[in-house]
């Protein structure tokens, strides 16, 4: 079991990327000087990542072993962000997100004709060109999310407040709304659809996939009655959310929807296809959550925290019929669990979030106290868990930080030996050492290396911390 702690000020934020065989061992493990946002792998094997750092939004490139071969700045001024990333069968990718007045992406600009948040898409080559670079008029759009099918149309959904303008399709319904945009793969729209109904069910997009005939399947929260299609989807608790899921044909005809909900408030966050068409669908829950036939319940306690979350996967037939339902079971004391992400290879289903407290999925509890980041895979199967990688226990107290290369390390435990290594910004072990009976509070020298960012990693038996260290001159 693997637990990582990672600390940054505000000014110098950064993130990690990480690389784990199928049985959850770490191969490697690498720092990024920047705000990561969204990971995607191309056909070549190589790592695309999203995410901002001073400079403005960028799109870097990682090949299988972690060694960055390029990064390139996208977005350098405050008034435009990516909110998602996608690739096609010809490792062309595709960013979409939302600007005020202006944006201009690799010398390819669109302009804004109202003062709210436009939605955009842009397809941009292996070359780093910006092929073609498309965008709403007329609206206030706050979120989006992209895929790709193998025809190599692309898919956009998102959120709007009450209008919404992409090309000569306009769409008007009152109050926080949704939407699926169809083009091909020239930036020609195909069709809208509206997620939403006259008596503002303020429902919100969260996740959308395509499967192998071009279908495609949308999840997200309401409140409200939701009417889509034939099918009008009621909610369980009063003023709480609940889930829907919907599927639309090739031409955005409604096929079915259904929905997931209890008492209580309940997110979806993540959805994929499989190559057969079944879909999964991740997300949180409180009290108790119900889909179909199929129920979990919480054995959270609200005792000691306010929102006693449980993490869960729900597993679905392309007719939209729930198969198996698990959950990561929170402890009675506090436990908070929540998914984020969702992915599915084979008969393997990979889930990653945030838990505190004590997290179970199959019989693989995991125990921390502050806030932490989990990896686990799930056996299709048997829809129990194999293993479970813990992120993130902020343990070792570092400080001061900055400073000017001497700095203290309290909260150790004093029982095993630890190892230190130290990484420059660019992923290079800049200084090493092993200490074979460490004290509970230690003094660090590192007044050898020059002013700058460093990330000090801390290997003490199955237990791993990332601080990170800023020296100063």
């Amino acid at each position: 079991m693997l637990r990582r702690s990672f600390s940054a000020n505000q000014n110098n934020s950064s993130s990690f990327l990480q690389k784990y065989t199928s049985s959850g061992t770490l191969v490697w493990e690498k720092i990024i000087n920047a705000n990561s946002l969204k990971l995607i792998i191309d056909q070549n094997n190589d790592l695309i990542i999203t995410g901002w750092d001073t400079l403005g939004y960028y799109i870097s490139k990682y090949n299988s072993s972690g060694i960055l071969k390029k990064k390139t700045t996208l977005i350098n001024n405050s008034k435009g962000n990516i909110f998602d990333l996608t690739v096609d069968l010809q490792n062309n990718y595709y960013i979409s997100g939302t600007f005020l007045d202006t944006l201009n992406i690799l010398n390819k600009n669109v302009y804004s004709l109202t003062s709210g948040w436009q939605v955009y898409v842009a397809k941009i080559s292996t070359l780093d060109s910006c092929i073609w670079l498309k965008a709403s008029s007329h609206s206030h759009v706050y979120s989006s999310y992209l895929k790709t099918d193998k025809n190599f149309n692309v898919f956009l959904a998102g959120s709007y407040l009450d209008t919404l303008t992409i090309d000569a399709f306009t769409i008007v319904d009152s109050g926080f709304n949704s939407f699926l945009y169809k083009m091909n793969s020239n930036a020609n729209g195909q069709w809208i659809y509206n997620i939403g109904s006259s008596n503002i069910s303020d429902e919100v997009i969260t996740a959308i996939d395509v499967d192998q005939v071009g279908s495609i399947y949308a999840t997200g929260s309401y409140h409200k009655p939701l009417v889509i299609g034939n099918t009008i989807l009621t909610t369980t608790g009063q003023n709480n959310l609940d889930i829907f899921l919907m599927k639309l044909d090739i031409n955005g005809q409604p096929i079915w929807a259904t929905k997931a909900g209890g008492l209580n408030t309940d997110y979806s966050r993540g959805l994929m296809v499989n190559k057969g068409g079944d879909l999964y669908v991740c997300g949180q829950y409180i009290s108790s959550v119900s889909m179909g036939s199929l129920s979990l319940n919480s054995v959270a306690s609200s005792v000691n925290s306010a929102w006693p979350w449980e993490a869960f996967v729900v597993k679905f037939n392309s007719s939209g019929t729930p198969i198996w339902a698990t959950q990561g079971d929170c402890d009675s004391g506090g436990g908070v669990a929540a998914s984020s992400q969702i992915a599915v290879y084979n008969s393997d289903i990979f889930l990653t979030g945030s838990f505190s407290g004590t997290v179970d999925f199959g019989g693989h509890p995991q125990s921390v106290g502050s806030p932490n980041m989990f990896i686990t895979k799930i056996n299709d199967a048997t829809a129990t868990n194999l293993k479970v990688v813990k992120e993130y226990s902020d343990k070792i107290n570092l400080y001061p930080n900055p400073n000017s290369g001497i700095f203290y390390l309290e909260g150790i435990d004093v029982t095993r030996p630890i190892k230190m290594n130290v990484f420059n910004v660019d992923g290079t072990i800049v200084y090493t050492n092993c200490f074979k009976d460490p004290q509970n509070k230690m003094i660090i020298d590192l007044r050898s290396l020059l002013p700058g960012i460093y990330f000090l990693k801390m290997t003490q038996h199955n237990y791993k911390e990332f601080q990170k260290v800023v020296i100063t001159d």
